[in-house]
This record gives structure tokens, C-alpha cells and sequence, in this order.
């Protein structure tokens, strides 16, 4: 029998920023951010040299799903109760860990994933010019400190640790100086609102949309249930991605087996301040692949 191969790239292109609205304009750096390749200290996204988050499931949807109705309009293909932490090299694909469930023949619209709300990254980055962090050291080459730190910018506590507030420079999570000074350590991103502020507060959201070359991505905040959304940043516990597809997925007698991977090229997003600080670096965007054969 002929065997037919679909590959879905880019199934889920999840882009998770602090700032939601930058995500549809999102851009690269202008280079690596090695000795050889310095970047240009702005604003820009690029990848992490290790970059971990925590998938509990995925699946395929043949309607539009909502929180309400994931379970009847979706097949989950890879559960993981416990959850798996996914680390992912710099611009390698890393396969999820779990078996994969085969979904009924037919055609489908969409997908989801459920998440663990924090991205964890180790980078050293080699800029054009100084920079200064946590130490005050003026340097062309920054790092991630340890620590964990929520996008609302508040200290409540997340898996039992408390979550530090970016503000004196004591606090910063990002330090620089020498490239021989350089001492990578991971930084703790939770995503508990987007839009940087609480979302009791009003002024951030439990929900965000943007489309990105060509997919439509949709996330929730929720609790454990994800039966809705989290009314307070404090209650975040998932989250929850569903995507539109470009194309839709067809299953049919030939599709027997499901791989999954990860991939981030620009799983980071850089900020320095206007006066030549930087005080932490956040999550940027990954993609999750996922080939049926």
C-alpha cells in the first residue's frame, strides 16, 4: 500500500509574549547575539540557548473549539496527566515525549494545546554596544539570572515560589559585563495575564487572538478546569491554545502514526530599556510540529 505522508508545519504557531499585541509584528534580531554577530540593543525577539516549558495535551478539532466545547469538538492525540517538561535546543527540533493517540478518519479545522502557564529560558547575548543589568556593569554581553517572575509584574507566589517584582535594580533578572563574566542561569516567565498588568485589574486580558502568517491563534488563562476564563492573574494555572488551521488536517485509512516536536528560532524577546538597561529577557515564540503519516 502507498504510503501518504502530511506533514502540518507549524500546526500550533503559538506565539507567547508579554505584550500580546506585539505578537502579529513580532520581529527578529538583527543577528545572533554571538561575538561574531552582535545584535543592535532594541527590541526584537530571538532564540534562547535553552528554552523548557510543561505540555499536559494536544489534540484535533472538527469545529471551532471554546473552553465549553473542547471535549466534544476535539480528539485529544497526546495526553500527559503529570505534564512533560519539553526542553528545547537552539534551532533543533526536540520531540514531545507521550504516545499518540490516532483520531477517528475525517477532517479537521483545528487544534489545541494545553500548557503549563511558564516559559523557562537560558541565553547569553553579545550585543553592539554596552549594556548594563542587574550589577550595573556596563558590558556588551548579558545574561539570564535565576529567579521567577510574573508577566503582571506582581509577587504572588506560583507553584509554591514566590515571584520576584521587576523594579530596583537589585531585582532585575538579567545581568551584563564581559562576555568572560557571563554566568547563564534560568529565568522563570509565568504568563498570568497578557497585557502586563493584573487581570482583575481591567487593564489586561485572560484571552488574546492574533494571526500569524496565516494561522489564527487563540489563548486562554484558566484554572485546572479550564472551564472558563481565570478572573484573577493569581488563579492562572494553564493555558489553554486553540488554532485555526490554514489548510485542515485530513485523517484518513493510510494516516498511522503521529509525531510531535518543537522548534523555537525566536523563542525570546528582548527589551532594553531607552537608557541602555536590560532587566530581564521574556518568552518569545516556539512552534510545535506535528507530522501524520
Amino acid at each position: 500500500m502507498k504510503n501518504y505522508k502530511i506533514y502540518i508545519s507549524s500546526l500550533f504557531a503559538i506565539l507567547f509574549l508579554g505584550a500580546w499585541s506585539n505578537l502579529a509584528n513580532a520581529a527578529a534580531c538583527d543577528a545572533l547575539g554571538t561575538a561574531a554577530a552582535p545584535m543592535t540593543p532594541s527590541g526584537c525577539d530571538t532564540a534562547p540557548d535553552i528554552y523548557k516549558t510543561m505540555v499536559f495535551e494536544m489534540g484535533l478539532c472538527t469545529t471551532t473549539p471554546t473552553l465549553a466545547n473542547r471535549t466534544t469538538a476535539c480528539t485529544s492525540v497526546s495526553k500527559i496527566p503529570a505534564g512533560a517538561v519539553i526542553t528545547v535546543a537552539k534551532g533543533a527540533d526536540t520531540a514531545l515525549p507521550g504516545a499518540f493517540t490516532r483520531p477517528v478518519n475525517g477532517t479537521y479545522t483545528h487544534g489545541y494545546v494545553i500548557m503549563a502557564p511558564e516559559f523557562r529560558l537560558t541565553a547569553t547575548k553579545t550585543f553592539s554596544s554596552n549594556l548594563s543589568g542587574q550589577s550595573n556593569t556596563a558590558g556588551d554581553t548579558c545574561w539570564t539570572l535565576a529567579g521567577q517572575t510574573r508577566d503582571s509584574n506582581v509577587a504572588t507566589a506560583y507553584n509554591g515560589v514566590a515571584s520576584t517584582v521587576i523594579g530596583a535594580r537589585a531585582t532585575w533578572l538579567a545581568d551584563c559585563g564581559a562576555a568572560s563574566s557571563a554566568a547563564p542561569a534560568e529565568t522563570i516567565i509565568v504568563q498570568d495575564a497578557f497585557g502586563g498588568d493584573t487581570i482583575e485589574s481591567g487593564n489586561a486580558d485572560a484571552t488574546a487572538q492574533a494571526t500569524v502568517n496565516g494561522v489564527t491563534i487563540k489563548a486562554h488563562l484558566t484554572g485546572d478546569t479550564m472551564a472558563a476564563n481565570a478572573t484573577t492573574s493569581a488563579a492562572v494555572t494553564r493555558l489553554v491554545g486553540f488554532v485555526t488551521f490554514a489548510t485542515p488536517v485530513v485523517i484518513t485509512d493510510a494516516t498511522s502514526t503521529f509525531t510531535a516536536s518543537f522548534r523555537t528560532t525566536q523563542g525570546m524577546e528582548l527589551d532594553p530599556t531607552g537608557g541602555g538597561d536590560l532587566n530581564k529577557m521574556s518568552s518569545g515564540p516556539f512552534v510545535l510540529s506535528i507530522s501524520v503519516n
